[in-house]
């Protein structure tokens, strides 16, 4: 099959989940398919694209919603999170922009083939809003890449002091991501951990590295399609702690191999419990370990492959 994958961004120099999902997808796709990158690098351009893709493309894939608005070819589209549910967090332009994204998510869904959600929150909510069915695909990691490289446990310095463990933060800056609630939990808690803050496009193999040494991963979001970084924290092994929303709840079980919360108290004493207690910090990230083998990037294409 000859597939054309439209996007914003380029994969191999953008450094987020959207590129990441498209740079990984390839990879396995491209063991049985021809697959080509059609890049818009800005959403304008995107949506023309679509127009433009040759005839000889079996199918179009749109890999975020409004992009296939004007798509001439047999298309399956994608959504992480509608424009509906993340407008709530517009404001300005941003917001009159999101409107008009909600007109071109309704012209792609009239004419797409299928829809991929990448969750069951997502599923639910373009059933609601567009009462449009979808496929869910969730996205998957690179079990390799993010995987547990950390210290024991229990590290004690030469000068007989512990090491504090070290807490990742992986997050764009924008309003539904809540990072004021990072900076709260900075300030409670001090001195007693190491704070790595991945805020923006910071290359891959070095987000890789920081990952793979951290001993907690802390996401705040107050709302998600699906959370990459999360998924990611947990195949390094990291003790996690994230907002109680869906899209959280489908990736963890709470006590179980992570922890959710509700209130900035409840995080903050999570953070005092993983800070305090290394066992329980080590038994809490090899869980949520186990967990993410269940998500590799194999398993998100032959699910794809069969949409």
């Amino acid at each position: 099959m000859k597939i054309a994958l439209l996007m914003r961004d380029d994969p191999n120099r953008a450094f987020n989940g959207l590129s990441t999902y498209c740079r990984e997808l390839t990879k396995e796709l491209h063991r049985k398919h021809q697959v080509d990158w059609f890049i818009g690098s800005t959403d304008r351009n995107t949506l023309n694209l679509g127009s433009k893709i040759p005839k000889i493309y079996d199918i179009v894939y749109a890999t975020s919603l409004p992009y296939g608005a004007k798509v001439k070819l047999p298309l399956v589209a994608k959504t992480n999170s509608p424009i509906k549910e993340e407008g709530r967090y517009y404001s300005g332009f941003k917001k009159l922009k999101g409107i008009y994204g909600q007109y071109l998510e309704v012209a792609t869904l009239k004419k797409a083939k299928a829809v991929i959600s990448v969750s069951k929150i997502s599923h639910d909510i373009l059933l609601k809003e567009y009462s449009a069915e979808s496929t869910v695909v969730p996205d998957g990691v690179d079990l390799e890449k993010f995987k547990p490289e950390k210290q024991d446990p229990f590290y004690i310095a030469d000068n007989g002091v512990v090491v504090p463990p070290s807490v990742v933060v992986c997050s764009r800056d924008e309003p539904r991501k809540n990072l004021p609630l990072i900076r709260e939990a900075m300030k409670h808690v001090g001195r007693n951990a190491y704070w790595s803050l991945v805020l923006g496009g910071l290359p891959q193999q070095q987000m890789e590295a920081q990952f793979r040494k951290a001993d907690i991963f802390l996401t705040t979001s107050l709302s998600e399609g699906f959370n990459q970084t999360l998924l990611q924290g947990m195949s390094s092994g990291c003790a996690c702690i994230a907002s109680d929303i869906p899209a959280h709840r489908e990736l963890i079980e709470n006590g179980k191999d992570g922890v959710l919360f509700s209130a900035e108290y409840e995080m903050n004493a999570c953070l005092d419990t993983y800070i305090k207690n290394a066992e329980w910090r080590h038994r809490m990230g090899s869980a949520a370990r186990k967990k993410a083998e269940n998500y590799p990037w194999s398993r998100t294409a032959i699910e794809t492959e069969k949409v």
